[in-house]
């Protein structure tokens, strides 16, 4: 009964305001910000255990960066959905899968092959957020990852932009 007494992590953020959770189960979180000029939607994950004094200032210095990262991503969204091979076949996988009676509907076109790359990232939305141990990696490294996606209803595919600790763009991926 006289366990140990769960830590909270507080962490006060300008964008997020403070944020309190217990450490050990980490945060799961829908939240609504402002980013270029407009509400974004998305849930913001911060992994159990990780808001510790050991990755407090890395876990602020992601969330104080969010917005600029997110301009960083929606630009190599545009500058890439004709030049990056996995951006390429993500827009190309969602266009030919999708059913087309859907994807008519949501894009509001007569058919399939009127659903071009720029129409299609025009609707890609920030849909999460997480702040995770890097994969293949047992030294405590975070990854900091931000997931787009057409609507949800439609499609679980997502484009995920993986920043490093240094909050340096390294890996583009298509994930479901």
């Amino acid at each position: 009964m006289g366990g140990r007494p769960k830590r909270v992590a507080r962490l006060e953020t300008a964008l997020f305001g403070v944020l309190e959770f217990p450490v050990e189960q980490g945060l799961f979180k829908d939240v609504t910000v402002v980013l270029e000029g407009r509400e974004v939607s998305f849930r913001l994950y911060i992994w159990e255990g990780l808001a510790t004094e050991t990755h407090r200032r890395e876990i602020l210095a992601f969330l104080e960066r969010l917005p600029e990262l997110y301009r960083q991503s929606k630009e190599e969204i545009r500058r890439g959905c004709q030049t990056n091979a996995v951006m390429m076949y993500f827009v190309e996988d969602q266009v030919t899968y999708l059913d087309e009676g859907c994807l008519i509907d949501y894009f509001g076109v007569g058919c399939r092959e009127d659903v071009t790359a720029e129409r299609f990232i025009e609707k890609l939305e920030l849909r999460g957020v997480a702040i995770a141990p890097k994969e293949d990696t047992c030294d405590g490294t975070l990854d900091f990852s931000m997931d787009f996606s057409i609507d949800p209803a439609l499609s679980d595919e997502l484009l995920v932009f993986r920043f490093d600790p240094a909050l340096t763009l390294y890996d583009i991926c298509h994930e479901s």
